[in-house]
């Protein structure tokens, strides 16, 4: 650091990520004479006060800041958000940012939760710690949020917007946006070309899911499923995005676990033939083969019984239960397990789909009967691999 300008002293404010460190310049220091090496030092001598990811949290931002050619916005940011977060402090009043904010060389960062008036512009990128609201329209935009987000002028994506939410999320509508929403997704009107993984539900009873793919952990309710131009729409129920790829990676330990066991088991029977008579090396090989055969074998039963569980509860847990109010167009699909349902006939609403007592999908109404099978509307493929 350049002599006479002392290091920056480092304040700490707990927003709702659990532990925001802010570095914060002493009055009247010129930002462009302050190193990244000087900032890292203050908050290592913090250490014990801050926490190892904390520490993480801010040199990673302001690194990647400077990494964009961004210097002084990437100090002007840090200290707007130290103040930020200083006057409204943890479950606060939300901080109020005047609009439209306009794409940068570095994200824009918010800590604590936040009410953008006005909206956000094309590649603009925004990470906000805790809940964000945006009352104007998002354009082409990246979210990250790790609170609530609300969207009340709708986010049109553009082909470009990702979201990232990792409470709840709510919006007019979503054009052309790919994202993940770790609760209930509710949308007032359309839902168009978009990429969606909602851990929770679909909320959309006055919209439309037309186009694009979106995949859910819960129930859907929609007004309509697809449009009357025949326009393919993905919708796959009963998702656990969080637990499969846990049955999927157990499956491969189980097959790569099951091949060793077969060459170790192999190469035993060779040296337990009845009247072999074994040197010495064969016989110390052969009590370290019995050893690993019944160790292999125990660790494989219970990576079984971990599958096996895992698999109950991802079946448990992925719930098959689809509301539409009014129409459901050809076009649509509708992904189950291992099983797709392409829509050819036109289902007529309200109409409910879920599973009968049998397992197979039906079209109930008026939760009267055990239905339709949705199998008489749709052309039944397997799902591709």
């Amino acid at each position: 650091m350049t002599a006479g300008v002392s290091s920056p002293t480092v304040e700490v404010c707990v927003g709702e990520d659990g532990a925001t460190a802010i570095v914060r310049l002493p009055d009247g220091v010129d930002p462009a004479l302050v190193t990244m090496e000087s900032c890292a030092a203050a908050l290592r001598r913090a250490h014990v006060v801050l926490g190892a990811d904390t520490l993480e949290l801010v040199e990673n931002f302001i690194a990647a800041a400077r990494a964009g050619g961004a210097r002084e916005r990437a100090i002007g940011l840090v200290e707007e958000a130290y103040r930020g977060a200083r006057t409204q402090g943890p479950g606060g009043a939300a901080r109020v940012v005047s609009g439209p904010i306009e794409p940068g060389g570095a994200p824009v960062v918010f800590h604590g939760p936040t009410r953008v008036e006005g909206g956000i512009k094309a590649g603009a990128t925004l990470e906000c710690a805790g809940g964000l609201i945006v009352t104007g329209a998002i354009e082409g935009a990246t979210l990250r949020v790790s609170g609530d987000f609300e969207a009340q002028g709708g986010f049109a994506g553009r082909g470009k917007g990702e979201l990232r939410v990792h409470g709840a999320a709510r919006a007019r509508y979503l054009d052309a946006v790919q994202g993940e929403v770790l609760r209930q997704l509710r949308v007032e009107g359309q839902i168009i070309n978009c990429h969606l993984l909602v851990h929770g539900g679909l909320d959309c009873p006055s919209g439309s899911l037309i186009g694009g793919r979106c995949e859910s952990g819960g129930r859907v309710v929609l007004a309509t499923l697809g449009s009357d131009s025949a326009t393919l729409t993905e919708l796959v129920l009963g998702r656990v995005p969080l637990l499969e790829p846990l049955v999927g990676k157990l499956d491969g330990l189980l097959e790569r676990a099951g091949a060793a066991q077969q060459k170790s088991e192999a190469e035993l029977a060779q040296l337990s033939v009845p009247g072999r008579r074994l040197s010495a090396f064969e016989k110390e090989r052969r009590c370290e083969l019995e050893f690993d055969v019944q160790t292999m074998r125990d660790r494989m039963a219970r990576a079984a019984l971990m599958r096996h569980r895992t698999a109950e509860v991802v079946a448990t847990l992925g719930a098959v239960d689809l509301s539409v109010g009014r129409t459901v167009f050809p076009g649509a699909a509708v992904e189950v397990g291992k099983q797709v349902f392409r829509v050819r006939k036109q289902i007529h609403g309200p109409v409910r789909v879920v599973r009968g007592t049998s397992g197979d999908l039906v079209c109930v109404r008026d939760g009267a009967g055990e239905g339709t099978p949705l199998a008489a509307y749709s052309e039944v493929k397997a799902r591709a691999a």
